[in-house]
């Protein structure tokens, strides 16, 4: 009798332990990053507001903060997740689809509808893609600057056969879909390199299996093509380079997208050859490329190379995350320019970097899952016209004081407040010019339907139809709320050739018409 006590007396003792062992092990931290979820845990809640009374979430935001803190919780959530993944073959993230043979896949832009042809690609926005990738394009040409658009498959496209619960194949996707759309409508450089990955799938992977990435294959039939195509269009003289393959060990992305190190690393390919570039870290033209950096909020680092037995050119690579250097491309590239500068922005080209570096080649890379969220933002270089409609021209308009002169109001010149006068000034050191304000048509008090503006030859169409509630307000008339522009032009426009005024340019309500050019005298 006394042993079976005894006994019930141990299971109790060992409940109490196990059960005290996360409250003992407490995790008392503020703002503590855990590396098995990659998000911050749930901070202790305040119990009374500003104005003293007791918080009314507190109750959700304790129970909050008392799950996410318990002892030994990475511990438990890391075993969850080995269980649920290796012993139920389930995933334990939204972000990761388990695939087949060992196969994971990212879920999330879309990516999988990619592989079963529902991924998002209407006639719209394909349509404002190539008239952006256009006047993208048009900006470069310009400045006497090749313009290229990269084209990158996702795994999903290349190895869509390993799709869990489904029998795809590879198939016509939408990188297949942007680049016919691009060639029929523009007359921009793109190139697409996704058959360049389907064909070396036999020499080995071009993804990593637990990672969303190019493995060094993919990265280097990735590079060849484009090498290829720059040599075809005499950019450069010189033939893609070779490299032999050694092997490492990687762990993918995707283990701890599962819940911490619960994959096994991979065997992976590693690309070598005689680079004759180098790195630069320091001086003046790199710090005044991070500066650039970090005024864009870009997370991502520059990264710059010299070779000094390349051709005199400067290239300039706006990409993502498959062209950072641990991909290699950037540095394969700087095989064939004296300079090579990768800034990693989501493929978004800056004003800013254009003026810091002066290219004399940008490539820019558009990931497939990404081709929609691209297709849609809104263009970041000036639209540049070849001239302005030839269209009747009508006087200028009369308005009070508070519209401006002439209809049209330029509120700010680089976030400085113009004081609503026709001239104003620019900081000598600026290397971009963004004016901001509103116009419209008082003839018939409606928005415009077109608004340019000229800087000395250069013809600029200013995004027009911004909300402005304060004008349709003070008019107390709602025709005129989506009346705002803004414009963004290199501060070089002004410098190159001497220019001292601005002309904007108003097209009427009905596309008839246009009103003489508003004069603004600028000074540097």
């Amino acid at each position: 009798m006394k042993k079976a006590n005894a006994g019930k007396l141990l299971i109790i003792v060992v409940f109490i332990t196990i059960t005290a062992i996360p409250l003992v092990l407490f995790n008392h931290g503020k703002g503590v990053l855990s590396p098995t979820e990659n998000r911050y845990l749930a901070d202790f809640p305040i119990i009374f507001d500003e104005a003293g009374n007791i918080n009314s979430n507190i109750k959700s935001e304790f129970g909050a903060w008392f799950d996410d803190h318990l002892g030994m919780r990475e511990k438990f959530v890391w075993l969850q997740a080995m269980m649920k993944v290796h012993g139920l073959h389930q995933s334990s993230s939204e972000k990761v689809h388990i695939g087949k043979d060992g196969w994971f896949f990212y879920t999330q832009e879309d990516n999988l509808k990619i592989a079963d042809g529902t991924y998002p690609l209407s006639e719209e926005l394909l349509m404002k893609f190539a008239e952006n990738q256009q006047a993208i394009s048009d900006y470069y040409k310009s400045q006497g600057t090749e313009y290229v658009l990269v084209l990158t498959p996702s795994k999903a496209s290349v190895y869509p056969e390993y799709i869990g619960g489904a029998n795809y194949e590879v198939g016509i996707s939408p990188v297949d879909i942007a680049e016919s759309y691009l060639k029929q409508h523009t007359d921009i450089y793109v190139v697409n390199v996704k058959y360049a990955n389907i064909q070396s799938k036999d020499v080995g992977a071009q993804f990593l299996k637990t990672d969303t990435h190019w493995t060094h294959r993919g990265s280097y039939a990735a590079y060849r093509a484009v090498a290829e195509y720059l040599n075809n269009l005499s950019i450069i003289s010189t033939q893609p380079v070779e490299v032999s393959y050694s092997e490492s060990k990687q762990a993918g992305e995707f283990s701890f997208m599962l819940g911490g190190n619960i994959l096994k690393e991979e065997i992976v390919p590693v690309a070598q050859w005689a680079m004759n570039s180098s790195f630069v870290t320091e001086g003046e033209q790199y710090e005044q490329m991070e500066q650039v950096r970090q005024q864009s909020g870009s997370p991502y680092g520059i990264t710059y190379l010299k070779n000094d037995r390349a051709e005199n050119k400067r290239l300039l690579i706006y990409g993502d995350s498959q062209w950072e250097t641990a991909r290699i491309i950037p540095q394969l590239l700087a095989e064939h320019f004296s300079e090579v500068i990768s800034f990693s922005m989501n493929t978004n080209p800056s004003i800013l970097m254009d003026e810091v570096v002066r290219p004399d080649v940008v490539i820019c890379s558009c990931s497939e899952r990404y081709i929609n969220i691209i297709g849609n933002r809104e263009l970041s270089v000036p639209k540049l016209i070849q001239q302005l409609p030839a269209l009747p021209e009508e006087p200028a308009q009369t308005a009070d004081y508070w519209i401006g002169t002439n209809g049209i109001c330029l509120d700010s010149c680089n976030g400085e407040s113009t004081g609503n006068a026709d001239s104003f000034a620019i900081q000598r050191d600026a290397k971009q010019v963004e004016l901001v304000g509103w116009a419209a048509d008082f003839k018939t008090r409606q928005p415009l339907s077109a608004l340019y503006l000229q800087v000395g030859e250069r013809v600029i169409q200013c995004g027009y139809g911004i909300e402005r509630t304060s004008v349709s307000d003070h008019y107390q008339d709602d025709n005129l709320k989506n009346t705002g522009f803004s414009v963004t032009f290199p501060a070089f426009y002004l410098r190159e050739g001497a220019v001292d005024q601005l002309l904007f340019i108003q097209v009427g309500t009905d596309g008839t018409y246009r009103y003489e050019p508003v004069r603004y005298s600028v000074s540097t």
